[in-house]
């Protein structure tokens, strides 16, 4: 079984490769954007796998459209949040180890997405695991 783990862009991004959200800043590109990922995500729906999201990742990304909540009647979090229902928050039981060091592009990271995938893998070879980089990386 493959362990899917998805991954946005940021409003703030953590880390100088991860990118910025900015050009959906309106209604309609985060509606779209949306929309379009819950396409992506039912057109996986019959696949055999395991999905994960990180609620860190998705706090992140909505950081800057917490005011739409008030004037839409469909808010971006809402929406998000019953697209990825059936998904697990992978930080309710993080596989990382703190005394392991994770590294990309040269760049030390932790407590990320790419961390626990490679942890996964590290501890267990056999187990695939796949990153939906939904305009994230």
């Amino acid at each position: 079984m493959v362990k899917l783990f998805l991954l946005l862009p940021e409003s703030e991004p953590t880390y100088n490769w991860c990118l910025s959200n900015v050009e959906f800043q309106d209604e309609e590109k985060i509606v779209g954007f949306i929309y379009e990922l819950k396409e992506k995500i039912d057109s996986i729906s019959i696949e055999a796998f395991y999905g994960y999201y990180d609620s860190e990742n998705i706090k992140n990304f909505l950081l800057d459209f917490e005011a739409l909540e008030d004037y839409y009647p469909n808010p971006s979090f809402r929406r998000l949040q019953s697209i990825l229902y059936s998904w697990d928050n992978w930080r309710d039981e993080v596989k990382q180890k703190d005394n392991f060091e994770y590294y990309l592009f040269g760049q030390k990271i932790s407590n990320h997405t790419f961390c626990e995938c490679a942890q996964i893998k590290f501890d267990d070879k056999d187990i695939a695991t796949v990153i939906i980089n939904y305009y994230g990386h």
